[in-house]
């Protein structure tokens, strides 16, 4: 797989799929969990995160910057 394409891995993961996410970047580390969490949100399914405060603040701005409600989610 191209690295480039990590968002559609994100999108249409198979089942049994288990990721890591191994990050330097904290933006990249938003945007991918923004990205999986968000496009389980929209199909209606659940997400459970284990994340620091200061993660799940910055998770819940890029989910409510792609038009998500993650308090709704709550």
């Amino acid at each position: 797989m191209n690295p480039d394409d990590w968002p559609e891995l994100l999108r249409t993961p198979a089942d049994g799929d288990h990721f890591v996410q191994v990050y330097q970047d904290q933006d990249f580390l938003c945007e991918a969990v923004a990205e999986y969490v968000g496009t389980g949100l929209r199909q209606g399914d659940g997400a459970i995160l284990i994340a620091r405060p200061a993660h799940v603040a910055a998770f819940t701005r890029q989910l409510s910057g792609a038009g998500l409600s993650p308090a709704g989610a709550r």
